[in-house]
């Protein structure tokens, strides 16, 4: 019988291959013609479907993951690693022959954010045909990851895009988006994210991409002109703004995940939750609140996932009734555990031990955004 499941993740899975990079200097990458020793290589399975989605199964969500591999050695070892969290993980995933599997080279030196090198792979063709809806239909939550990092769905200004959310929504599913940052010298810094975004955000309830990523698709010049230094600009109204234009567009849930600086939500005022959803949704408690988290402090071994392991925490805590404060405290506190641990998917606690761990009180950052 297949497992039961709550939650689908759809959307980009690739293969991550992790040196260990502690004792690499960032400046290391710039200095070509260099040898510079590392430890193993970790092999983890990447993007949104399998960090979001193994993140939620280790919260004790049901999940089904839903993309595509190809007929290849790197295809085998993405299946081979998700049946190790799960054989049930890997019943929706589905194989295309003659195209490669997707993979990243994740470059991770002390003390620093991560770097990618991609290969899109299967990826490349991932359309709205790739999305079972007779799957779908049986979900709460429908998780849509990474867009920018397949090229189909956003060709003709998001078309490919529209017709899954606009399908999921007719469903009565409750949707969420979320993103990487495009590359700037990539097809996708060609594309016009505002129009995709207008298009496709109605039929979006939770979005929340981290702040440069939305800085580059609604605020480029911003984004161009002030890159990682971003939080010496951003300030609370900055982040209410930018969130209020979300919202205009059809959010019900806006935000930004901001790295060490902590997490930014913003509700509407009128809702557009699902009528058909079994989800216990108090909207007195949802409507018109706007909250800032600051980081949790930990000692950071590694940022990979951590964005999705944040958005895995706010689904659970969505899915299982709480309230938006709450909800956006355990997406910290998901992240924070995330980047506490060299393992990719390993570092995610119970639901329980999370929320045990809030209750008993738990330093957070320093670190503030300006005027919070």
């Amino acid at each position: 019988m297949p497992a039961p499941f709550d939650v689908v993740l759809c959307g980009h899975l690739c293969l991550d291959l992790i040196p260990r990079m502690h004792n690499v200097p960032p400046e290391a990458l710039m200095n070509p013609g260099r040898l510079y020793e590392v430890d193993a290589l970790d092999m983890a399975t990447g993007g949104a479907v399998s960090n979001t989605g193994l993140a939620l199964h280790r919260l004790g969500v049901g999940v089904r993951l839903m993309s595509t591999i190809g007929d290849d050695a790197i295809g085998r070892l993405i299946t081979d690693y998700l049946r190790g969290h799960g054989e049930h993980l890997v019943e929706s995933i589905s194989v295309i022959g003659g195209i490669p599997s997707s993979y990243t080279v994740v470059l991770s030196p002390a003390h620093q954010d991560r770097l990618f090198l991609h290969c899109t792979g299967t990826n490349s063709v991932y359309q709205a045909k790739d999305v079972d809806l007779s799957v779908v239909s049986q979900a709460k939550i429908f998780h849509l990851g990474y867009p920018t990092l397949l090229p189909r769905l956003v060709d003709n200004d998001g078309d490919e895009l529209l017709t899954i959310m606009k399908s999921v929504s007719q469903l009565g599913v409750i949707t969420s988006m979320d993103m990487t940052l495009p590359d700037p010298r990539g097809a996708a810094s060609q594309v016009d994210w505002r129009k995709v975004l207008t298009r496709v955000l109605p039929y979006t309830n939770i979005f929340i991409p981290s702040i440069e990523e939305i800085m580059f698709m609604l605020r480029r010049a911003d984004f161009d002109q002030w890159g990682h230094d971003w939080h010496s600009h951003v300030d609370v109204t900055y982040l209410e703004i930018l969130a209020d234009e979300l919202i205009a567009m059809g959010v019900s849930v806006a935000g930004f995940k901001l790295s060490h600086f902590g997490i930014f939500i913003r509700t509407a005022n009128h809702l557009s939750w699902s009528n058909r959803t079994l989800i216990d949704l108090d909207d007195k408690i949802w409507k018109g609140v706007t909250i800032y988290q600051p980081a949790f402090a930990v000692d950071v071994l590694g940022t990979t996932g951590a964005g999705d392991s944040a958005i895995a925490g706010f689904i659970a805590s969505f899915l299982y009734g709480y309230d938006p404060l709450k909800s956006t405290q355990i997406a910290a506190a998901a992240g924070a555990y995330r980047i506490a641990s060299t393992n990719a998917h390993g570092g995610i606690p119970s639901f329980d031990a999370i929320r045990q761990r809030l209750e008993s009180g738990w330093q957070v950052r320093a670190d503030r955004i300006l005027g919070a």
